[in-house]
């Protein structure tokens, strides 16, 4: 009986070290989808189309590209608009040809993004998360005052990298 109870004794310890030593292996960090989306969007994204809510198709922005950065670390970036319209108020919608707006994702989602600059916010859909080949960026600009009231209102953007 006594060498039962010792049999027993050990297999109990030993199934206790199997059990513990059979942690779950993270495979290291937990996955962020911002830091991941974000640094999807790197790159030189070029105008396919402009829509506007009231005019309809904006052939006057047919150049326009947005270089995209994205710090992994801090969660934010900036693009650089190119091929802005020369319009009074063109730079309500993108910003200023080849000056930097600083962007950030507005809360805890990847749909929506805060620019700097005093410009609206962004909401964006690709094709995909991973590896984006198609973003459509659409947002309202408002009070841009009577002299340039043709940029008022919403806007669809679709750019391809």
């Amino acid at each position: 009986m006594k060498k039962i109870t010792q049999l027993l004794t050990a297999l109990v310890f030993c199934s206790l070290i199997v059990f513990v030593s059979c942690k779950k292996d993270s495979g290291g960090e937990d996955p962020d989808p911002q830091a991941d989306f974000g640094a999807a969007l790197v790159g030189s994204w070029t105008l396919q189309s402009a829509t506007h809510s009231s005019d309809g198709d904006r052939t006057e922005w047919s150049g326009l590209t947005l270089n995209w950065t994205f710090d992994t670390e801090t969660k934010t970036g900036t693009y650089t608009p190119s091929g802005v319209p020369d319009n009074a108020g063109a730079a309500d919608v993108f910003g200023e040809n080849g000056t930097s707006v600083t962007w950030s994702f507005a809360g805890e989602g990847t749909s929506s993004i805060e620019r700097g600059g005093g410009l609206s916010n962004v909401t964006i859909v690709t094709d995909s998360e991973e590896n984006p080949t198609s973003a459509t960026l659409t947002f309202d600009v408002t009070g841009s005052g009577s002299r340039v009231a043709g940029f008022d209102g919403s806007w669809t953007f679709v750019f391809s990298l």
